[in-house]
């Protein structure tokens, strides 16, 4: 179970606070099994975790490899804390934007879809992912990651431009994306 928000959410930290504790206490009462959050920042879990002695599970955050440098460091931060990191957003939106020059001819070098190579470049650092999609087809591709980028086609991804179309999603006001 997920506590999404805060303050790009405008949740502000004492109501945060009260709502991960209820997260604890669903947690402590069985009803959940694991707690976590999605878009906090950094400042932002290092408060819940000071209040509370309660580390969470995961943070859900946008990623791929156009996300500001900060979203990087948080993610580094929080897998250096054992915090999962979970990507959404790794497409470019319910639509599967995932196109641009730089994806397409990685994509051709593995003989993969674009949207298999920027699922396998987060599942290669480490972070969960979560494509959505209601096609069959899709799903299937989706689940067939069974090769790893050469570090260089990661950088390359990662040095390019974002593609027009690609939707970035507006989470921390700062710190995560």
């Amino acid at each position: 179970m997920l506590l999404h928000g805060g303050d790009g959410w405008g949740i502000l930290p004492d109501r945060d606070e009260a709502l991960w504790r209820g997260l604890i206490a669903a947690q402590k009462a069985g009803q959940a099994r694991s707690i976590g959050l999605s878009n906090h920042n950094r400042e932002e879990v290092e408060q819940l975790i000071a209040k509370t002695k309660v580390v969470p599970a995961v943070n859900q955050l946008e990623y791929h490899p156009w996300v500001p440098s900060e979203t990087k460091d948080l993610v580094r931060w929080c897998q250096s804390q054992g915090i999962v990191v979970t990507a959404y957003g790794s497409l470019g939106g319910s639509t599967n934007q995932a196109r641009g020059e730089v994806v397409s001819k990685v994509a051709a070098k593995y003989g993969r879809t674009n949207a298999q190579v920027l699922l396998r470049w987060a599942l290669d650092q480490g972070i969960a992912v979560i494509p959505g999609t209601n096609s069959e087809q899709h799903i299937r591709e989706d689940l067939d990651l069974d090769f790893h980028l050469d570090p260089k086609d990661a950088q390359l991804l990662e040095a390019s431009d974002a593609p027009a179309s690609f939707t970035r999603w507006r989470n921390c006001r700062t710190g995560c994306a």
